[in-house]
């Protein structure tokens, strides 16, 4: 892979984790909270923002 290539590539995933961690509409960092739930192997992602008090996702990841 090319040098260019490889900055275009870090910078997308940068500005993915951006996203992910910032509260889409004040912009300031989520507080990201996970439970686990062994009887049913899954994992539970709650994002919130501390600022406006908006839940920004809740998402369950299947555990293998």
């Amino acid at each position: 892979m090319k040098r260019p290539e490889l900055r275009k590539e870090k910078k997308t995933y940068e500005q993915f984790i951006r996203n992910q961690n910032t509260c889409p509409l004040c912009n300031s960092s989520l507080e990201i909270k996970a439970v686990s739930y062994l009887e049913n192997y899954t994992l539970r992602e709650e994002a919130s923002c501390p600022k406006c008090k908006v839940m920004a996702r809740i998402k369950d990841h299947k555990m293998h």
